[in-house]
């Protein structure tokens, strides 16, 4: 009995931390305010997912009556269930007890032993880890661009690759670029309490007419647009009409409303956009999308570090070498991503997505679509993750698809206050740079040649990964990491709890609609 007080105890306090909309719960009262026929979830830490038609509960056991799911094979199931192997509980329609989904921190941690919750991670002395409070933080390496007078900011890089198994490629147009005695400059910075890892920079130009406009495609592709188009109109969910927010690149951007932040809406949102007049002899489109993506990672990371605290370092580790925990982050990247559909007049048919690149600076993506008119238009759907995407405008092009000729550039300067060399980041390997916060590298490269009536656009293609609010001052990539345990309690909770995300997003979408509100007021 005192355990399981202590326990509720425990558990108020953590939610209360990270959610402050949630009632307190610390005494079998507040357990008994709920009916035995109120509907629960139940994650084990074995990711067994119950749930539960009726209950009752002694001091250690909960009985239940419902089915199992394991492995995606459900089945009855009538029997009873120990705290001690409880990850995750939720009740369905009662949003007071979304806090007992906190046993998720503290069940598993004080059945073994109510110290361990103190517990410290056994770091090396090289890796320091960091606390976010609130969101407004950018998210990644910063690529800045000399404009002739002052460093102008072009793009964040591979923010998304949480660890060397998710390293990939950002490719980022610099329309701001310009010469000093015809020689060109780009700094990568970090700016926040991280770790960056460069494997390859690699800078390119391509000459086109003055008129076009040149995109990054979501293949890290150049793609010239020679015919800007505007959507025909534009909705959401509610019918909203979104045609004038949409017409135009001008920083008043659509933004979730969280109204389908729930799981019967699965936590997406999504936008409804028609084109017409469209070229007869088209076959295809570029679509362009102008948009940022929100600070809803902060949510993310302030709950991964109230569940882990030092071992936040443990589970990016595990985020590098753990098959599983890969293949669960990367679902989720997917999920996270912006989804076109095309509508083929009975259904909608997926067609292809573009990746979160930036929380701190606007970017620009164009995607290849196949014609498909129905009706006089071609109805076009983009969904996503509830709030992580913040969409400025949305234009079209049916000219002709056209390849450009691509230039490599020659980076004839490298200077850093890092530990790096040039020779690290020039090609695809396993040699890398890596900038500690407050460190960067500056490019610089001679101009191209352009014709007559021509004009070169330069972009830079930036490789690597990063760990996120964790600083590794270790010599060799990985070292920090190295010794560090992967298959520790917490570590393993956390896992499950991914595993089955829509039973825990709840949580961090309350967390995210505390810290808007808090913006907004502060404002």
């Amino acid at each position: 009995m005192k355990k399981l007080k202590f326990i509720m105890i425990i558990v108020s306090v953590l939610f209360f931390y990270s959610c402050q909309t949630v009632d307190q719960i610390s005494t079998f009262n507040d357990l008994s305010e709920l009916e035995q026929d109120d509907e629960l979830q139940i994650i084990t830490i074995d990711s067994t997912v119950y749930y539960a038609d009726s209950f009752t509960y002694t001091d250690s056991t909960i009985k239940i009556i419902g089915t199992k799911n394991l492995r995606n094979e459900e089945s009855n199931f009538i029997g009873e269930l120990n705290f001690s192997d409880i990850a995750y509980i939720q009740a369905e329609g009662v949003s007071t007890w979304k806090t007992l989904g906190f046993i998720a921190a503290t069940g598993v941690i004080v059945f073994n032993g109510v110290s361990y919750l103190d517990s410290r991670a056994t770091l090396s002395p090289n890796l320091e880890i960091y606390y976010p409070h609130g969101g407004g933080y950018g998210s990644c390496p910063f690529i800045y661009s000399w404009n002739g007078t002052e460093f102008q900011l072009e793009g964040e890089a591979f923010g998304i690759a949480l660890g060397k198994a998710l390293e990939t490629e950002t490719h980022i147009v610099l329309p701001n670029l310009n010469s000093s005695n015809n020689k060109y400059k780009i700094k990568l910075t970090n700016e926040r309490p991280e770790t960056h890892f460069f494997n390859n920079i690699c800078i390119t130009a391509a000459e086109v007419g003055k008129d076009v406009i040149v995109y990054s495609d979501n293949k890290n592709k150049l793609q010239p647009v020679t015919k800007l188009r505007k959507i025909y109109d534009a909705s959401d969910l509610k019918n909203t009409n979104l045609t004038k927010q949409l017409l135009n690149e001008d920083n008043l951007y659509w933004e979730s409303d969280l109204s389908t932040a729930n799981s019967d809406q699965n936590f997406e949102d999504q936008l409804f956009v028609n084109l017409k007049n469209i070229s007869a002899d088209a076959d295809s489109i570029s679509l362009m999308v102008s948009a940022i993506n929100t600070d809803i990672s902060s949510s993310v990371f302030q709950y991964l570090h109230t569940l882990l605290g030092d071992e936040l370092a443990n589970f990016t580790k595990a985020a590098e070498t753990d098959k599983g925990l890969i293949s669960i982050l990367k679902e989720t990247l997917n999920r996270s991503a912006l989804k076109i559909d095309i509508w083929d007049g009975e259904k909608w048919q997926y067609n292809d997505l573009i990746y979160p690149e930036a929380n701190f600076v606007k970017f620009n993506k164009l995607v290849r679509l196949p014609v498909v008119i129905h009706n006089g238009a071609m109805q076009i759907r983009l969904r996503c993750l509830t709030d992580v995407w913040k969409i400025d405008a949305i234009h079209f092009d049916d000219s002709p698809r056209k390849e450009l000729t691509i230039f490599p550039v020659e980076i004839t300067s490298f200077t850093t206050n890092s530990k790096g060399t040039l020779e690290e980041i020039k090609e695809k390997d396993d040699l890398y740079v890596k900038l500690l916060p407050g460190e960067e590298i500056e490019l610089e490269f001679n101009s191209v040649k352009v014709s007559q009536n021509k004009k070169v656009v330069y972009t830079v293609t930036v490789g690597g990964y990063l760990y996120e609010w964790i600083i590794d001052k270790s010599l060799a990539v990985g070292e920090g990491l190295e010794n560090l345990d992967t298959s520790t309690p917490r570590i393993e909770l956390v896992k499950t709890l991914l595993r089955n995300m829509d039973a825990f997003l709840p949580i961090i979408y309350d967390n995210w609609k505390s810290s808007k509100q808090n913006v907004v007021l502060k404002n």
